[in-house]
């Protein structure tokens, strides 16, 4: 339900006012890294190299919950990322 507003332009529903959290199910930290080569100090920063240097940039994920994090960042940031499994 939450996932849904980011790949869908039009819902016929809104998450935020038509459901109520009952419970916590699950608790998954990511954590955004880039080596010490990579030129970027800030998320700012890397969007903008990432912009700049289409394709010549890398991400990583190790579950479907980090590659969906990685592609709505790449979405929101205008990003060109090549994305290694």
């Amino acid at each position: 339900m939450t996932i849904n507003p980011v790949i869908h332009d039009n819902l016929d529903y809104d998450p935020v006012r038509d459901f109520v959290p009952i419970s916590m199910g699950s608790r998954f930290p990511l954590v955004l890294v880039a080596g010490a080569s990579v030129p970027a100090n800030s998320v700012r920063e890397l969007a903008v190299l990432a912009k700049a240097r289409p394709d010549e940039l890398n991400d990583g994920s190790g579950s479907r919950t980090s590659m969906f994090a990685s592609d709505v960042f790449k979405q929101l940031s205008g990003a060109e990322l090549r994305h290694i499994p």
